[in-house]
């Protein structure tokens, strides 16, 4: 009997010992598939980051081709918008650096009326067409994205008077080129896809220079400006490049 007993303790202690083997054998295959995952996810996630950078570096090295591009297309065109009132022996006040073209406000209008001068509508039909003329025939046609007229005044007045007189300023330059006795010029039908006219109030005044106050007579002013249709690229690659790798 006593030894009846004693086999079946040893047989207990012996089952009891298999199954803790078991457990740990679970246990250690565990963490090891675990350890396994963790190293695949990990190679993973390098691969998606070095991937990642790789295709950012090509996104900017690809639109920055394309902003250089198109300042080459800027650059052509202020040269020939130069060349080409010199040519009409026209007088015009061009930035040489962003292409705006600039007129005094009293050059077309008298203070605070929105009604264009006999004599600013002289200087507008000796000026536009000419300029039109580069901008929407021959080879920059299809860059140009839009034209802008602006409108800007001096701080007299309140912001919101300013700003409508502005406006009215910079929509009767349009109704003038638009109107019967304007000339025609080929490109009329073109502009009209391109053409707008804004009003800035006071908001982009001119200073005298070397001091912080306002030169009332310079800003009184309408702007010409072109854009074109990679600007807005441009402005998204200068974002990107102010990014950190």
């Amino acid at each position: 009997m006593i030894r009846k007993r004693r086999q079946r303790r040893l047989h207990n202690n012996h089952g009891n010992g298999h199954k803790t083997w078991i457990s740990y054998a679970t246990l250690l295959a565990f963490l090891l598939l675990c350890f396994m995952f963790s190293i695949v996810i990990a190679v993973i996630v390098n691969s998606n980051t070095a991937i990642g950078f790789n295709n950012r570096a090509q996104e900017k090295e690809t639109a920055q081709r394309q902003v250089e591009e198109e300042n080459r297309v800027k650059n052509k065109i202020i040269k020939e918008l130069i060349t080409t009132f010199r040519k009409n022996d026209l007088h015009i006040n061009l930035d040489e650096k962003t292409g705006d073209i600039t007129f005094g406000g009293s050059i077309f209008f008298e203070k605070d009326s929105s009604n264009i001068s006999d004599a600013g509508k002289k200087r507008l039909e000796d000026f536009f067409p000419t300029y039109i003329d580069v901008l929407l025939s021959g080879p920059f046609k299809n860059h140009v994205s839009a034209i802008i007229i602006e409108g800007h005044t001096d701080p007299t007045g309140s912001y919101q008077y300013n700003l409508d007189l502005s406006q009215d300023r910079a929509s009767s330059v349009v109704r003038t080129i638009y109107s019967k006795e304007f000339p025609n010029f080929p490109q009329k039908d073109d502009l009209q896809k391109v053409l707008t006219a804004n009003g800035r109030s006071y908001s982009d005044p001119i200073y005298i220079k070397g001091t912080k106050s306002i030169d009332a007579e310079k800003s009184r002013r309408v702007v010409f400006k072109f854009r074109l249709k990679d600007d807005e690229l441009a402005n998204y690659v200068n974002k990107l490049l102010g990014e950190k790798p």
